[in-house]
Formats: structure tokens, sequence, C-alpha cells
């Protein structure tokens, strides 16, 4: 017998797939990760473990991955 269809997801920080209600949504807003506990916030939101081993992980990649992009004639 076929059940629902089960969210999955991959946690940003590790890369461990789960079901969604296993992890939080984050959005980066206002320079600073915030978890989106409705899941509602506006932006692009990731996904993570609840641990904080995993958030602080995003949160370097993150802040990384801005630098890089930004253009080198911007100063």
């Amino acid at each position: 017998m076929k059940r629902g269809y089960i969210s999955i997801r991959t946690c940003k920080g590790c890369g461990r797939k789960a079901e969604k209600s296993e992890f939080i949504r984050l959005v980066w807003c206002e320079g600073a990760l915030q978890e989106d506990l409705d899941g509602r916030m506006s932006g692009r939101g990731v996904y993570s473990c609840r641990n904080e081993k995993c958030k602080k992980r995003l949160a370097k990649k993150k802040k990384n991955a801005e630098a890089s992009i930004s253009p080198s004639w911007i100063t």
C-alpha cells in the first residue's frame, strides 16, 4: 500500500540526507543566518542538522561563498 510522499532534504553542513522534519531551515537575512521556524521567510533557505556543528560549518561556507562572489573591482 502506498503511503504519502516523504520530503527528503540534504544538510548543507555535512551532506547527510534525511526527512525534512529532521532538519531546520535557515535563511541568510541581514548578514546572519536565522532559523526559519515556520518555513515562510523570504529568501533562499537551506536545511541543516539541528546540531551546532553543522550550523557553524554552514555559516562558514556561506561567508566564504559571498567573499568569492563579490567582484574584485568593487572597493
